[in-house]
């Protein structure tokens, strides 16, 4: 069990790292305070860092599917599947010269939708913990609002897109903080 919790562990920790350099990128550049459209290399540099990004996280999740033993087939079968899929993701967007700020928070649209559910999903199974059910409802429909709002991309201004992302990534942030920094030192060895 130990194996499999750090194998979530790393796929989370590649996630949040990505998305700390998301948002670092986003504040240090000042792009998320912008009134005038994004500017051209803004949108390229937010563009190849969710692309690196996915790139990334695809070969953790591959890797992570390495852990899992027979009897979790399909914790490999899953993390297998994301991971083929978020490399493909991240190759098709780092070769995609025209892919613009909207096909960008497309592609993240599913990602934060599931996310949500995952989340809303974890606090049915907390009803002994109510405070930490509430936090997941919390997050789970705050995140899959992003997910629906990302996914009408087309119909926002790429100011209001930037702003968007900036949410959803913060949401995303503090919901993998306390799975990132839980410790499993009372979890049965197997």
């Amino acid at each position: 069990m130990r194996e499999e919790m750090r194998a979530h562990r790393l796929v989370l920790i590649f996630i949040a790292g990505w998305i700390a350099i998301f948002l670092y990128v986003i504040f240090a550049a000042g792009i998320h305070r912008s009134e005038a459209r994004a500017e051209a290399g803004a949108v390229l540099l937010l563009t190849n860092l969710v692309a690196a990004a996915f790139v990334y996280v695809g070969m953790g999740e591959v890797l992570a599917a390495s852990a899992f033993r027979p009897p979790h087939r399909k914790e490999f079968t899953a993390y297998l599947l994301l991971g083929e899929f978020s490399l493909i993701t991240g190759f098709v967007l780092l070769f995609n010269a025209s892919a613009s700020l909207p096909t960008v928070a497309v592609i993240i649209a599913p990602y934060a939708f599931l996310f949500g559910l995952a989340e809303l999903r974890m606090a049915r199974g907390l009803g002994h913990h109510p405070r930490q059910a509430t936090a997941l409802n919390v997050c789970g429909a705050l995140e899959l609002g992003c997910g629906i709002a990302l996914a009408t991309a087309y119909f926002w201004s790429e100011v209001e897109l930037i702003r968007l992302l900036v949410v959803t990534a913060i949401a995303s942030l503090l919901q993998l903080a306390p799975f990132i920094f839980f410790r499993p030192n009372q979890l049965p060895q197997s």
